[in-house]
């Protein structure tokens, strides 16, 4: 029943607990101490911590909700040294917040082929994905192995996605949401993604060519 969700959080996908016939839970935590030397007058030294709590609902077999609650605690180094990109991709210079990360619901049609996701969705889990550099709790830290800084997606904000798989090795991506994650303006604020995947295997090596 958690194809789609833990294809997106496979660290999580894999502790999902029920809690009844159609709820699961799963969560984890991650803590960060960062610290710089040889950058005097201004080394510093942060603590940053990370919880979520996620919770998938099952509406129906080919149809669920998920709801990611965060809490999130440190400001990381980013304020403290100046930089091309964030440091520390787990605190995202945020203060202390406990929040909705993500609230949505996918459905998915024929085996798979096709599949729709609406609701406060994050862009970058559908888009530009990489299987070692795609998850600042589990991978790399800094913000610019996290995702690409050249595309320049907006955070967590209301959108929607639809991915139709069109061959075997060819898959179709499109995604619209807020551009703005201070409003809820899709209209005036909105963006676009479009990505066309092409998967090949050569032996037992993988690789995406891509266009967007």
């Amino acid at each position: 029943q958690s194809r789609a969700f833990q294809s997106r959080y496979s660290s999580l996908g894999t502790n999902l607990h029920a809690l009844t016939k159609n709820i699961t839970l799963s969560g984890g935590m991650v803590g960060v101490l960062q610290g710089s030397f040889n950058n005097e007058p201004r080394n510093h030294t942060d603590v940053v911590g990370r919880g979520d709590l996620v919770f998938e609902f099952k509406i129906a077999d080919s149809t669920i909700a998920v709801i990611d609650l965060e809490a999130t605690g440190g400001n990381g180094l980013d304020e403290k040294i100046a930089n091309f990109s964030l440091l520390n991709g787990v605190a995202g210079s945020t203060d202390d917040r406990a929040r909705f990360r993500e609230a949505w619901v996918e459905h998915s049609a024929f085996n798979d082929k096709l599949i729709m996701t609406i609701g406060k969705i994050d862009l970058t889990n559908y888009f530009d994905t990489n299987n070692v550099a795609n998850d600042e709790n589990s991978q790399f830290l800094g913000g610019a192995l996290v995702n690409s800084t050249v595309l320049g997606a907006p955070g967590n904000g209301p959108g929607v996605r639809i991915q139709g798989q069109l061959g075997e090795s060819l898959i179709l991506g499109i995604g619209y949401g807020s551009g703005d994650t201070d409003t809820s303006d899709v209209v005036d604020h909105g963006f676009g993604y479009a990505e066309l995947d092409l998967k090949l295997r050569f032996a037992d090596l993988e690789g995406n060519y891509r266009v967007y």
